[in-house]
């Protein structure tokens, strides 16, 4: 794939296959990642891989009561637009759109093949966003579907305690 069609045609792809991820596959992904660059070009990051379907639903729960969390104060403008929006307004409707999509995400987070956690430093994750542009670069290239999410922050100590 040439690499302007991977950057013009990466998006958020909450809606997967469910289907096992190859593991050259997987190795190629990690090493194009790894290649990102990074402040000082220290490389301060881990990646943690999660396959087990036990783990999946557990970080589901987790991620449901932060999704929630975040929807009830944050996001209250937005679903006070969707509620009380023109339903003919486009901006309305891709905020539904947007809204319909994130939701499939929480309620279905347990299907997916694989979720990569990405640790970077505290207060240091600029420095892992090139690196994660690049895993989500070429896990496109390979046909995958990936999208960043920083909401596990809000339950970052459940989630560093079930990960352990």
């Amino acid at each position: 794939m040439d690499l302007y069609e991977a950057m013009y045609t990466t998006r958020a792809m909450r809606r997967v296959k469910p289907d096992p991820i190859p593991e050259d596959v997987i190795g190629r992904i990690f090493d194009a990642a790894v290649r990102g660059p990074s402040g000082g070009n220290r490389h301060t990051f881990r990646f943690l891989t999660v396959t087990d379907k036990a783990t999946m639903e557990k970080i589901k729960a987790i991620y449901r009561d932060s999704y929630w969390e975040l929807q009830e104060t944050s996001y209250a403008g937005v679903q006070d637009k969707m509620r009380d929006g023109d339903p003919n307004d486009p901006s309305v409707q891709q905020t539904k759109r947007i809204s319909s999509s994130a939701e499939h995400f929480v309620e279905h987070l347990d299907e997916h093949p694989m979720l990569i956690f990405v640790f970077g430093k505290e207060k240091g994750e600029s420095t892992t966003f090139p690196v994660l542009w690049n895993l989500c670069l070429a896990a496109r290239a390979e046909g995958l579907g990936t999208f960043i999410t920083t909401l596990m922050k809000l339950r970052k100590k459940d989630v560093e305690d079930l990960l352990e």
